[in-house]
Parts: structure tokens; C-alpha cells; sequence
């Protein structure tokens, strides 16, 4: 009776181990290099419809991409002449000022960025010092108060993307509401340094405020418009409405006879200068019917007696 021995046990599953990794080796390459020739040739293929694409659209006289570019190009400029040339919006708004009120909101964003990351350009810089030596205003320190600093360059951000924003619109409605945001921010800056400056007042906010004011009377006077009128406090709008209505009560009451129809009708001299120009008009368009009717056998009596008919007019009703 034969009995195998331990060792040659231990040999015979080696071998067999060793025999079945070579087979999964063998089952992964071959896996591996089917894999990767499929997807070489997917590659192959996405690559070739992409060219295909690409030189399509370059031959394509509608989608080529320089036409695209161009278009967009295009399309850019004409949205920024509708919104700039009030010939082309019909909104008859104020341009220079639209276009001020967009210098205002792209200067805002660089002083909001100059008191994050440049303070000492206008913050609490050599200017400010200046100011501080000729006012006695406190003079700002960005290292001991960069809070409140970057509190107000968050402010003056803001601020700025409004004026960016306004200047997009076609309203002179959204020009004064900027021009207000100037007046208010420099008014209360200004009383703050005037009367209370060792508590609210400093150097930067008197710079601050000086500066709106010029952009507010800027503004103001680029768009015609009035001061009191952008702050709010103007009657005139008001005023003009009671005026509309009143006219339009008067003709009511013109109707219904509660009024003399000749009550408040000009006097001669007032009609003189009314018909003056009036009647230049009037007898050079009755000269021209003459001559057009001259034509028919009743024109020559009829144009005459047109005009013998308004001089008549004109005798009684003027002198």
C-alpha cells in the first residue's frame, strides 16, 4: 500500500495555483486588450464624426464659427445702441446721463475694492492724513477697524452695481434714483463731519461725501433734471396734474354752458400775434388751390372769393 507524501501534496497544489493564475492572468490581458480595442475605436470614430462636424460647420456660410463670433459680436452692439441712443429706444431719456450714472457705478467698484485690498490709497493713505491735518477730522485706521471698513466698501459695492444697472436702464427714472443715492449719502455725510465730527465725522467720509456731491450735481445737470425733483421733494409733478385737471373741469363746465364761451378768450393783440403766423399759411395754401382750380370754369371765382373771404375774416377778428 502506497501512501504520497506531504511534501509532494504541497507540490501538486502549487503547481495547480500557479496554473490557474496563469489563467486568470491570461483571461485579464486578453479582456484588457478587447477593451481597449473597442474603445480605440470608439475614440476613432467620435474623433471622426467631431472633424466631421467641425468641418461641416466651418463650410456652413450660416453656423461657420467666425459668422457665429460675428453675429454675437454684432448682437452686442446693437443692444448697447438701443439702450445708449434714444433716436433708436424712442424712450427720449437723458443718454450723457445714462452714460455718467455708468462711469459712477464702475468708479464705486474700484473705491469699494481700494478699501479691502489698497487702504492706503484713499482709506486711511497719505490723502486722508492730509485731510485730517487741515479739518481736525479723525483720521481712519484699517488695521484697528477693518470691520467697519470692509462694512462700508460692502456698502460701496452695492452702490456701484446700481449705477451698472441703472445705465442698462432706458428710464431717466432709474438715473435720478442714483442721482438720489449720491445726494442722500453725501448730505448725511457732510452733517455728520460738520456737526458731530470727532464722533461720527472722519477724513475718508468727508472725501466720500465731497466726491457724491459732484457725482450728484453731475448727474443732475446732465439729465435736466431738478434737485428737489430727484430727492423726491418736488411738487412740480403735482402741480402739473392740478393745472391738467383744471383744464379739463373747464371744459366741462364749457359744455354744460356754466361758462361764457368768450371768458378768458384772448384779446385782439394776443390773437394778432396768434394769427400771424397763420395767416401766411392760410393764403398761400387758398393761392394754390387758385391755381390748381383755374382749370375748371367756377375755380377762378371760387378761389377769389375764398380770399376776399378770409381778408374779410381777418379784418373783423383781428383789427
Amino acid at each position: 500500500m502506497s501512501s504520497t507524501s506531504p511534501s509532494n501534496q504541497h507540490s501538486g497544489s502549487s503547481a495547480a495555483s500557479g496554473s490557474d493564475a496563469m489563467q486568470r492572468t491570461s483571461e485579464l490581458a486578453q479582456r484588457l486588450s478587447k477593451d481597449g480595442a473597442d474603445l480605440a475605436q470608439r475614440l476613432s470614430k467620435d474623433g471622426s464624426n467631431l472633424a466631421q462636424k467641425v468641418a461641416s460647420n466651418i463650410n456652413d456660410p450660416v453656423h461657420n464659427p467666425i459668422r457665429t463670433t460675428q453675429r454675437t459680436l454684432e448682437a452686442s452692439r446693437n443692444i448697447f445702441a438701443q439702450r445708449t441712443d434714444p433716436s433708436r429706444s424712442g424712450s427720449g431719456h437723458s443718454s450723457k446721463a445714462q452714460r455718467i450714472v455708468f462711469i459712477k457705478g464702475v468708479f464705486d467698484l474700484f473705491l469699494a475694492a481700494s478699501l479691502v485690498w489698497m487702504p492706503g490709497l484713499l482709506y486711511d493713505g497719505p490723502i486722508s492724513g492730509f485731510v485730517s491735518a487741515v479739518t481736525t477730522l479723525p483720521k481712519p485706521n484699517w488695521e484697528m477697524d477693518t470691520g467697519n471698513a470692509y462694512g462700508l466698501a460692502s456698502l460701496i459695492l452695492g452702490a456701484g452695481m446700481a449705477g451698472i444697472c441703472a445705465a442698462e436702464s432706458t428710464s431717466d427714472d432709474a438715473y435720478k434714483v442714483i442721482a438720489t443715492l449720491n445726494g442722500v449719502f453725501a448730505a448725511a455725510g457732510l452733517l455728520g463731519c460738520i456737526f458731530s465730527p470727532h464722533k461720527f465725522g472722519s477724513s475718508f467720509l468727508l472725501l466720500a461725501a465731497l466726491q457724491d456731491v459732484f457725482w450728484f450735481f453731475t448727474i443732475v445737470n446732465a439729465g435736466g433734471y431738478g434737485v428737489l425733483e430727484t430727492l423726491g421733494l418736488s411738487a412740480k409733478a403735482v402741480v402739473n396734474e392740478e393745472e391738467r385737471l383744471a383744464k379739463r373741469d373747464e371744459r366741462a363746465a364749457r359744455k354744460k354752458g356754466e361758462i361764457d364761451e368768450n371768458e378768458g378768450a384772448p384779446t385782439g393783440s394776443e390773437r394778432e400775434g396768434d394769427f400771424e403766423g397763420l395767416n401766411k399759411g392760410l393764403e398761400q395754401d387758398l393761392r394754390e388751390d387758385k391755381r390748381r382750380m383755374d382749370q375748371d370754369e367756377h375755380g377762378v371765382a371760387f378761389g377769389t372769393g375764398d380770399i376776399n373771404n378770409f381778408n374779410d375774416y381777418k379784418k373783423t377778428n383781428i383789427n
